[in-house]
């Protein structure tokens, strides 16, 4: 928002931003300059300097700690690394390297709140009804407690 409160205080015409996902890749003076405001708005560069110096993180941060302090500000772990970096309180290129080499997720995708509940046998047994043209979508739908639009989704994903 702060990006864009920069577009309208500059009085540029509007248009689509383009976000990059590595400040590298920022173009053009309208766009840098509309986001070095917002940088400059958000994270004032002596309120952020104490604070990273409070903390005690290092040169090479995990995402962890520059999460912690992210959060403090209102700001994107992105945003935050790499206005330490233009300090140089932390290593030029750490901030891409965290998002570059580590994978998003770890863990499986959560199970729906409605699987757990009604548990795992009733919830086959119900799609086993289906499959056996014993019940409609509908009742599928009605029974687990989903629209049917979910049970659907859920029919498809078990067909293939």
């Amino acid at each position: 928002m702060a990006h864009e409160l920069a577009h309208l205080l500059y009085g540029h015409e509007s248009a689509l931003c383009y976000i990059p996902l590595k400040l590298s890749e920022v173009r053009g003076d309208i766009e840098f300059k509309a986001t070095q405001f917002a940088v400059e708005l958000l994270l004032p560069e002596m309120g952020v300097r104490d604070d990273f110096r409070r903390r005690g993180l290092s040169m090479t941060p995990l995402e962890t700690g520059l999460g912690q302090m992210a959060g403090k500000w209102g700001v994107s772990i992105q945003a935050l690394g790499y206005r330490l970096e233009n300090f140089d309180l932390i290593a030029k290129g750490h901030t891409d390297t965290l998002f570059e080499l580590k994978p998003k997720f770890l863990r499986r995708p959560r199970t729906p709140k409605w699987k757990r509940q009604l548990g795992k046998q009733f919830v086959e047994e119900t799609f086993e009804a289906y499959e056996k043209g014993l019940i409609s979508a509908g009742k599928v739908a009605s029974g687990l407690g989903i629209t049917v639009r979910e049970a659907m989704k859920e029919i498809d994903r078990r067909s293939k």
